[in-house]
């Protein structure tokens, strides 16, 4: 009897002492140590209680986006056994696809949910779909890009552009657009921003950037504003080398962060560094491991930038990516792991197309268990990242409703063709004369845009010569006798350019050359830009001018329209030439 009697004051005590602790668990509002992701992503529970009972290795891996390109040299298109292998031994937080990946709509789509599949927690997969010069899928219109837009001022265009991608991406499984580009091209040397930016004003392009990200925001995808604290000043390329801004941070503040401030106020989910030295802003240096030189730190690197600048003063609270850390700019100075690291360290949340994976990977363990990294520091970023896929990442299936994304997207080029094409300089040579009579001559060192103008012109005329110039028949900037006699048998000649390299680049100096050449050897000329609108300034005497920032079909058409008046010009040049400084 006594030992029943001390059963049953035992188990009344045990019971006592669970009751208290389960109260005590409520009062403080924690979650059981069992909680599961189904539990954060259904039933509400706290993502932070999750991390808890993460290892230091799931955390790690959070941090990685990893691409996954090519394995044996051969694009990835379907699920791998290396590509498994890389999930099971690394569990990253993210993959990023490209166009080696994309073949077709549905291809994608089951590529995937393979991924998904494979992986122990929702990947965020990513990609870089801006609209115009960089898109990823060949299937899908490329739209005209952040420049014609900006030439249209209208903020609902953008906001469209921005919701017929995303309801794209989102019906791929897609959850990051890495988009919108809210650098203002300031630099007409720029060699790598031009049109993938709306202008240089900064009003500008803070309101078209944010209407972009509202529209990708309401197809449900994350929008990553780029590439703080701005990539349009400079006159080098960080995917070969690194650069150097001379700015200072009250210059930047009254320029180039405006764009990223108006965003962050109107809630951007995401950021991406640049891989550019501000030297007057971020004093730290390094021995480069390419020469050992000294270098300063990037953006992507700098705390002064990321966490004094971005998070602190601007009061940024989403996500940080890197831009691609395999880029020159970064790997050949930095090195995988330690650039990890710094990156880590400077405030960033997401290491993206790390170099090399398992360098990076070891390197961010070790700088965990050393302490270097605290396990605090982590988990903030570990939280970012998960808070980020509890709101936008979900791997259900297909609904098996037919996408209309294609036919909205092509509708979309035509009225910002429309609103875009934007009439420069005109001495009286436009509009053509509707029964205008005599040869037209099309110049350009790209056979594909002789043949846009060409089939753009051919509703209004039918009478072309057409000359391809190159570096092998013009490297010494004359024309050879054949295209000489074109443009003796022609009445008019338009030149057709596509990119501003021809502007301060000696490696095309032969194009120039025989630009200038072409011009004296014709009656009337009309320049028509295909991409940015610099051009102008080192073709100064033609007679004509014309931007349409992008090659797409629908702006040729316009172009054709507008030289032959059946349209009106309606657009505005977003961005300041040399001589209106």
């Amino acid at each position: 009897m006594r030992w029943s009697r001390n059963l049953i004051i035992g188990f009344l005590i045990t019971c006592l002492i669970l009751g208290v602790g389960i109260v005590v668990s409520l009062l403080n509002d924690k979650e059981p140590v069992t909680v599961t992701w189904d539990d954060v992503q259904e039933n509400g529970a706290k993502v932070e209680a999750f991390v808890e009972r993460m290892t230091i290795n799931e955390k790690v891996g959070q941090l990685l986006m990893p691409a996954i390109r090519k394995v044996d040299n051969k694009p990835v298109t379907t699920m791998q056994p290396e590509i498994k292998k890389m999930i099971d031994d690394f569990t990253p937080g993210g993959i990023i696809l490209f166009r080696e990946n994309v073949e077709s709509r549905q291809q994608v789509k089951l590529l995937n949910s393979k991924l998904q599949e494979q992986s122990k927690l929702p990947l965020m997969i990513s990609i870089d779909q801006e609209g115009g010069l960089v898109t990823r899928l060949p299937y899908f219109p490329d739209l005209q890009g952040n420049m014609a837009l900006g030439a249209t001022g209208n903020n609902n265009l953008a906001s469209k552009t921005g919701e017929i991608l995303g309801e794209e991406l989102r019906n791929l499984g897609i959850h990051i657009d890495f988009a919108p580009s809210v650098d203002m091209n300031i630099n007409p040397l720029n060699p790598v921003i031009g049109i993938r930016s709306f202008g240089d004003d900064p009003k500008q392009v803070g309101e078209m950037g944010t209407a972009f990200m509202k529209g990708l925001n309401e197809a449900g995808v994350i929008a990553v504003a780029k590439h703080f604290p701005g990539h349009g000043g400079v006159d080098s390329d960080s995917h070969y080398v690194l650069p150097v801004h001379p700015k200072s941070l009250e210059e930047l503040r009254n320029s180039e962060l405006k764009p990223f401030q108006t965003m962050i106020n109107e809630g951007v989910q995401g950021i991406m560094t640049a891989h550019i030295t501000f030297p007057e802003i971020e004093t730290t240096q390094l021995d480069s491991q390419k020469d050992g030189l000294p270098v300063h730190l990037p953006a992507t690197l700098s705390p002064r930038m990321i966490n004094d600048i971005l998070r602190d003063e601007m009061n940024y609270k989403g996500l940080v990516f890197t831009d691609a850390m395999n880029m020159k700019a970064i790997s050949e100075h930095f090195g995988s792991g330690e650039a990890a690291v710094r990156a880590i360290l400077a405030g960033a949340d997401v290491i993206v197309m790390p170099d090399q994976l398992k360098v990076a990977y070891d390197a961010l363990l070790e700088a965990v268990k050393s302490e270097r990294i605290t396990e605090e520091r982590l988990n903030e970023s570990v939280v970012r990242i998960l808070k980020a896929k509890q709101q936008f990442v979900s791997v259900e299936t297909e609904d098996g409703q037919k996408s209309t994304t294609i036919e909205k997207a092509i509708q979309l080029e035509k009225t910002v063709a429309e609103q875009s094409v934007t009439l420069l300089k005109n001495e009286q040579v436009l509009p053509l004369e509707e029964d205008f009579e005599g040869s037209i001559a099309i110049i350009s060192s790209s056979k594909k845009l002789l043949d846009s103008m060409k089939n753009a012109l051919w509703e209004h005329h039918y009478q072309f010569e057409l000359i391809h110039i190159d570096s092998f028949k013009n490297q010494n900037g004359e024309l050879v006798e054949e295209q000489t006699r074109k443009l003796k048998r022609s009445n008019l000649t338009i030149f057709v350019t596509d990119s501003a390299t021809i502007v301060g680049d000696s490696k095309n100096a032969w194009e120039l050359i025989s630009l200038k050449k072409a011009m004296n050897d014709s009656q009337q000329t009309i320049l028509v830009m295909a991409r940015n609108p610099y051009d102008l300034t080192v073709l100064p005497e033609i007679d004509a001018a014309i931007a349409q920032y992008s090659a797409a079909t629908a702006s040729f058409q316009v172009t054709a329209d507008v030289i032959f008046g059946k349209q009106e010009a309606l657009g505005t040049l977003p961005v300041k030439l040399p001589w209106d400084e």
